[in-house]
Order: C-alpha cells, then sequence, then structure tokens
C-alpha cells in the first residue's frame, strides 16, 4: 500500500488526466501514479524513456524505437555482449549499458514482454 498524497493541480493538467485516465480504463489518481513512477525510472535511467506504443505505454531506448525488451533481447542473443549489440544497432555503447542496468532493476517486465512476443511469435507460425 502507497501513501496518499494530496496535490493541487491546474485546471488544464486536471482535465489531461481526467481525459488520460478514461481513455486508459484508469483512475485519475492510478494514471498519475504510473506516470510519476515512469519520470522517477527515466531520472534513474536517462536512456529510458516512456512513449505510447500499440499495446500502451512502454519503454524505449531514448531517441530510438527501439523498445527496451527487444534491446535486451538482443542483448541477450549477443551472449551480453553490449558493445556488439550497440555496434549492431548503431547506438551508443552506453545507451545499451543503461538499458541493460534498466533491465536488470525490472527483470521481470523485461521477461514477461520477451514471453509474450515469443508466444504471439510462435502463434503466428502455428497458423501459417
Amino acid at each position: 500500500m502507497g501513501t496518499m498524497v494530496n496535490m493541487q493541480l491546474t485546471d488544464a493538467q486536471m482535465d489531461w488526466l481526467k481525459r488520460e485516465a478514461e481513455r486508459l480504463g484508469m483512475s485519475p489518481s492510478d494514471v498519475a501514479a504510473c506516470r510519476i513512477e515512469e519520470a522517477r525510472r527515466e531520472d534513474e535511467f536517462p536512456w529510458v524513456e516512456f512513449r505510447e506504443a500499440y499495446q500502451g505505454r512502454d519503454a524505449f531506448l531514448r531517441g530510438t524505437r527501439l523498445k527496451i525488451w527487444l534491446l535486451i533481447n538482443h542483448v541477450r542473443a549477443n551472449n551480453g555482449d553490449v558493445v556488439k549489440t550497440a555496434r549492431e544497432l548503431e547506438v551508443p555503447d552506453v545507451a545499451v549499458a543503461n538499458a541493460v542496468e534498466y533491465a536488470t532493476a525490472y527483470v521481470v517486465e523485461i521477461d514477461a514482454a520477451i514471453a509474450e512476443n515469443r508466444a504471439a511469435a510462435d502463434e503466428l507460425r502455428a497458423e501459417m
């Protein structure tokens, strides 16, 4: 259970929060908490940013279209070789290293996204 916080929002901020809550099927409080958590993670991992994606908000490598889970899958395919992965994807080594740190901190989320994608790919192959 978290801590209850009381804060003053402008009318524009509250309108946006209500619209987001409606769009996402969440409460305004839950939307605010999610966005605060995303901001906290972005602050801790500067090469990670959250954006809208096909299935909701997702973590991306900043300045790219690479989802973090996909990048980590690539790093794992390269036996953890950050430099090789960075070279292959044409992104800075430090960015890949930061994504690996993020994935280590949120391994359950990353592994779930990789497994979900793998299951979807297996399902498509079975239908062919």
